[in-house]
């Protein structure tokens, strides 16, 4: 919830509205990022029931082409009260207003359906039209961060799940990737399974062939952004990892939605904890809400 003062001093509104930065950093150009942001700002609109008469839509603050983060947020306003600053009614009723729009945001964080920013964000992102070769390498260790830090986010982390549909283009891009592998080898591409399209989940997403001819277990993390700093392994990931050891890696797919994506591979991701070349901690524990069986 915000007060945003139009740029002539005009209106004021008080806005129930999103963050705009993670669709700025990923569509530059401006009218893309605002048809994107107007999208999402309908999307949500759509999990709110008001009770009274409100606006709607785009916001109008009297932008210009300098005004930037005035227009992102006349465009990811989702539902506002509209004053006129030359004829502001009482402070009572100003007030009121803003309780009703406290309640209205505790309904729509409430909601089980309201997706995070950042799957809000990939819901209004749609692949190229054409995908070129995805650069492959081999993973390199990140340089360590700077602890001094002018916020608390984590705007490079792979924390959150993946959606589904970014999750499903990175797994695409490996199986492709792959296959055209087998073929380059004189392999049958048949070798290539992909499990979790099957769902199949033993610990990793894809069954391949190395270069040896022996098993491969893929496990592929996806992400839109050009840089990921940590990534999730589920206790049966993990626990594969340390199973298969040098047949276990990880595919890091970045830029999973741009016209050339990258994938990293890191091989046996359990060997480079215990080396010291990455780091694991815990991140979540699963509390069963029942007496344990030895108890």
């Amino acid at each position: 919830m915000v007060y945003l003062f139009s740029i002539n001093l005009k209106k004021l509104y008080l806005s129930l509205a999103f963050g705009t930065t993670q669709f700025e950093d990923y569509f530059p150009s401006v009218p893309e990022s605002h048809a994107k942001l107007v999208s999402a700002a309908d999307q949500l609109r759509t999990l709110l029931k008001p009770k009274r008469i409100l606006h709607l839509g785009n916001l109008d603050l009297d932008v210009t082409s300098h005004d930037r983060m005035h227009s992102d947020y006349e465009k990811s306003t989702i539902v506002a009260i509209q004053y006129d600053l030359d004829a502001l009614p009482s402070d009572d009723q100003l007030a009121r207003d803003y309780r009703y729009m406290l309640e209205l945001y505790r309904e729509l964080v409430a909601n089980p359906l309201l997706p995070e920013i950042q799957h809000l964000l990939e819901s209004q992102i749609e692949p190229p039209p054409l995908f070129l070769d995805p650069i492959v390498k081999e993973f390199s260790v990140r340089k360590p961060k700077n602890k001094k830090s002018s916020g608390g986010g984590t705007k490079n982390q792979r924390i959150s799940k993946e959606s589904k549909k970014i999750g499903d283009k990175g797994e695409e891009l490996v199986f492709d990737l792959e296959v055209a592998k087998l073929k380059k080898l004189g392999l049958d591409p048949s070798g290539v399974k992909w499990l979790a399209r099957e769902g199949i989940t033993p610990g990793w997403d894809i069954t391949s062939i190395d270069e040896s001819g022996k098993p491969l277990h893929i496990e592929v993390k996806a992400s839109i952004g050009a840089e990921v700093s940590n990534l999730v392994l589920t206790a049966k990931e993990f626990s594969a990892a340390k199973d298969h050891k040098s047949k276990y890696c990880i595919y890091l797919v970045t830029n999973v939605m741009k016209e050339r994506p990258t994938i990293e591979i890191i091989r046996d991701p359990l060997k480079r904890i215990k080396s010291g070349e990455l780091t694991a901690e815990i991140f979540a524990w699963l509390i069963g809400l029942q007496p344990s069986p030895t108890s």
